[in-house]
């Protein structure tokens, strides 16, 4: 039987959330490891019972697993405000260096020394994202039924044009249909009134929020069609981003490169690139795409620009607090049900064929030259970053910062010997 848990005070849980938002690299499984061992087997204050459902749980949901887990077992602390602060100090740290980063991007990209970073640094990306989906495929290897849904949405992304979020819908559907297991049923454990009228009141009250920011785009006679636009693109990709970040980015660049003209295909590529140099989820590049998408429409404003990322970074991330917060009292039901284990191993495998198209889509940008024929430097830096990731030698954040300093040191060589 599981100890029962240590409640820690408010101010001590906030310093903790606060110190993980700006230790959380390496994605969502090193985020959920950071969290365990320190909430879990140090401080102990949630037990393994109440950790284990929690991520079960959220790992059903849209949005990133690891900020709606920490929102989740804030809430689970001290209720609605602590799970609303240790959601928020997840990804404060993260959006501030994103910020910080979009700026210095725009404004020094296209010197030398840039470029050479980037050079690297964009098949090091293109090779984290295939490692990213042999690491998906994995456990569906002798599921044919898994495996036919992989190739059904790569197919249909890549060479159909099948929106994403028919794919996604799909796939819930599938899972639903045709579960892992006999047993269905779901634990019928009774929720207290209270919990019903405090998840009432916090969807209505989520739901409201969504229009606050569109107040002030009135309020101050902004362009109502952009930010409309902006608000409703990134709140319809908070509620489908299944997989996390790999899986919703095709649908992203799709719109906001091919439909939008936010920005380019290689902008998108280095956007992500500089994602996985912070802590925090990695959906934090949907927060480039903002930045970008401001700083395109307002003539190369760099102001446009950081008040549209922080505009998507409010429609990115707050359905996410709306689904925890809501769905909280319900953890232990959810988490228990092999039909909704079912509908989340349809939905991966579905999501291993769409980070499949990524990686399909990213690497013509990246391993082509101007000519059409393979560029052999990136082609070679793809394959050492690949096999390095593959076989985890060093993390994610490490690759970058080694691209990067590839890059340099070519563009060194490069000038030494011209």
């Amino acid at each position: 039987m599981d100890q029962q848990p240590d409640k820690p005070a408010f101010k001590t849980a906030l310093f903790y959330w606060l110190k993980l938002g700006c230790i959380s690299f390496g994605g969502p499984a090193g985020q959920i490891a950071i969290m365990h061992s320190g909430l879990v087997e140090k401080r102990r204050w949630i037990n393994e019972h109440q950790f284990a459902d929690a991520l079960g749980f959220f790992m059903l949901l849209p949005g990133p697993e690891a900020q709606q887990l920490a929102t989740y077992l804030g809430w689970k602390l001290h209720g609605i405000k602590g799970g609303l602060m240790a959601g928020i100090l997840f990804i404060l740290p993260s959006i501030l260096i994103m910020l910080a980063l979009s700026m210095l991007y725009v404004r020094f990209g296209n010197y030398t020394e840039a470029g050479a970073i980037l050079k690297f640094l964009r098949p090091a990306v293109l090779a984290v994202i295939v490692a990213a989906f042999i690491k998906m495929i994995k456990p569906f290897r002798e599921s044919q039924p898994h495996l036919i849904a992989t190739f059904i949405a790569f197919v249909g992304m890549t060479f159909l044009s099948i929106p994403f979020p028919l794919l996604i819908v799909s796939a819930l559907v599938a899972g639903w249909l045709f579960p892992s297991g006999a047993n269905n049923r779901i634990h019928d454990l009774p929720l207290q009134s209270t919990q019903h009228s405090s998840g009432l009141k916090v969807f209505i009250s989520g739901i409201a929020l969504l229009f606050l920011p569109m107040t002030f785009v009135v309020i101050m006679k902004q362009d109502f069609s952009f930010w409309s636009t902006l608000a409703l693109f990134f709140t319809k990709t908070a509620c489908i981003t299944f997989g996390g970040a790999y899986a919703v980015l095709p649908y992203v660049a799709q719109e906001s490169v091919n439909h939008y003209g936010w920005l380019t295909s290689t902008q998108m590529i280095d956007g992500l690139a500089l994602g996985e140099t912070t802590p925090g989820p990695l959906v934090m590049v949907l927060s480039f795409v903002g930045f970008m998408a401001g700083y395109t429409t307002y003539d190369h404003n760099i102001l446009f620009g950081a008040a549209t990322l922080l505009f998507t970074v409010w429609y990115t991330f707050l359905p996410g607090f709306v689904f925890v917060l809501t769905g909280a009292p319900y953890v232990t039901r959810v988490s228990s049900s092999v039909r909704m284990q079912g509908i989340l191993r349809m939905v991966r495998a579905t999501v291993a064929g769409v980070i499949l198209n990524l990686g399909f889509v990213f690497g013509k940008s990246v391993l082509l030259n101007f000519e059409g024929g393979l560029d052999w430097q990136s082609l070679a830096w793809f394959a050492v970053v690949l096999l390095v990731a593959y076989k985890k030698w060093v993390s994610v954040p490490l690759i970058v910062l080694l691209s990067a300093v590839a890059g340099l040191l070519f563009q060194y060589i490069k000038m030494r010997m011209g």
